[in-house]
């Protein structure tokens, strides 16, 4: 028989998260679940279609291939086909 040592007891964890005070428009976006010790934060966003982006970066031959070979590292055992699947979706 095997003996096996019994399971320490512990008291469980009670909540002591508070729900932050917010104010101005944020207010409607919180949901309150008391029931559960939480609160959920959701943040309105909005679609603006005449946005431009200028976090964007394309890929440039003749600028990144040098640090995308030397920092996209394939295994060995990799297939071409694989390998040539990949380095074209990250150059996209």
């Amino acid at each position: 028989m095997i003996e096996v040592p019994a399971k320490v007891w512990r008291p469980k964890v009670v909540s002591r998260y508070t729900v932050p005070d917010y104010e101005g428009e944020d207010i409607d976006d919180i949901l309150d679940y008391k029931q559960y010790g939480r609160c959920l934060y959701r943040n309105k966003l909005f679609w603006n279609n005449n946005y431009i982006r200028t976090d964007v970066i394309t890929f440039d031959p003749r600028e990144h291939t040098a640090d995308l070979e030397k920092d996209l590292i394939f295994d060995k055992d990799i297939s071409p086909r694989l390998k040539e699947s990949v380095t074209t979706v990250v150059k996209n």
